[in-house]
């Protein structure tokens, strides 16, 4: 007995698989695009720069002991 493919895809169960693995790659590309977008520094986002000269470390504050 011969099968058309679409009954070859729903034999096999594709027709749900594919759309729940194209959903979780969705998913998965959308956070990580907007986790590169949020941890950006301000200078390349296009919010305020920096206003000190050199740092709030520099120069390095010499070693302390931890206790």
């Amino acid at each position: 007995m011969d099968r058309s493919w679409l009954e070859t895809v729903r034999l096999l169960g594709l027709d749900v698989v594919v759309p729940v693995v194209l959903a979780l790659a969705a998913a998965h590309w959308g956070t990580s695009f907007a986790h590169k977008v949020l941890t950006r520094p301000d200078s390349e986002r296009g919010g305020p720069a920096s206003t000190d000269e050199g740092g709030a470390n520099w120069p390095p504050l010499p070693w302390r002991t931890s206790h």
